[in-house]
């Protein structure tokens, strides 16, 4: 388990970093071209064309909601981003306020300079990212976006919960497995890999049904991800205690 949970993401994380050290047009980390992310209850950032190499992107915007209504709004043409510091910059920017009238009034200023709750990292494509954390930067980054009521919540906690999950299922399959083998049937060994391996596509194919359900929101992640694993564990008790002694 400690696996799944700690050495694997350092090592994805490691081939991240040395593939774009020395293989410029290789990248794990998907980012996407128009990135919208939630940074707090009503804000929202959109970025356009951003790369972990860019120095700008070529359109960022900051827009806040009162309920459904859009109140205001931060758009610069272009923009820098400093990912040591976090900081945002831009040599000209707009911006936007609605008036009791309904009507928006703009501005137009110079040198934007702002620090917003975002990571570089959160401009990638969530499925893509999490792949290469540990669990505790998991958690932590779980956390954070719980608190920004970010759309994101239910992929990471379907990713949390697949880290722990898979090692049971390769014990659940293994016990499946060695209950089968050890008994005598008509056809002989080619029947238990055959039957073996439609089990583990059965397997494979009903996890990601249920983490693709569990990830749009319509189950609960932990349900999603645990439930092949409950359906498995019925068969291998039932297989084992038909196995022979």
């Amino acid at each position: 388990m400690a696996l799944s949970l700690w050495v694997i993401p350092q090592a994805q994380r490691d081939i991240i970093q040395f593939e774009s050290q020395y293989i410029k047009s290789a990248q794990r980390v998907l980012y996407d071209e128009n990135a919208y992310r939630q940074i707090a209850p009503g804000t929202f950032v959109y970025v356009r064309g951003y790369t972990p190499r860019a120095e700008n992107v070529s359109f960022f915007a900051i827009e806040q909601y009162d309920d459904s209504e859009l109140v205001g709004k931060l758009e610069a043409s272009t923009a820098s981003f400093d990912e040591e510091s976090g900081r945002w910059t831009a040599p000209r920017y707009v911006t936007y306020k609605r008036t009791e009238e309904n009507v928006y009034d703009f501005e137009l200023h110079r040198n934007l300079d702002t620090l917003i709750n975002l990571d570089a990292r959160e401009l990638g494509e969530t499925k893509s990212l999490v792949k290469t954390m540990t669990i505790s930067e998991l958690n932590g980054y779980l956390e954070q976006q719980r608190e920004k009521s970010s759309d994101d919540v239910y992929i990471i906690e379907v990713e949390r919960h697949t880290r722990y999950s898979y090692p049971v299922a390769t014990f659940i399959l293994t016990l499946i497995g060695v209950s089968l083998s050890s008994r005598k049937v008509r056809g002989g060994m080619g029947m238990h890999i055959g039957l073996g391996i439609v089990l583990c596509f059965s397997y494979i194919m009903l996890g990601r049904i249920f983490e693709q359900i569990a990830i749009s929101g319509s189950m609960t992640p932990w349900l999603g991800v645990w439930l092949p694993n409950m359906v498995f564990a019925v068969i291998a008790a039932v297989v084992y205690m038909k196995a022979p002694k």
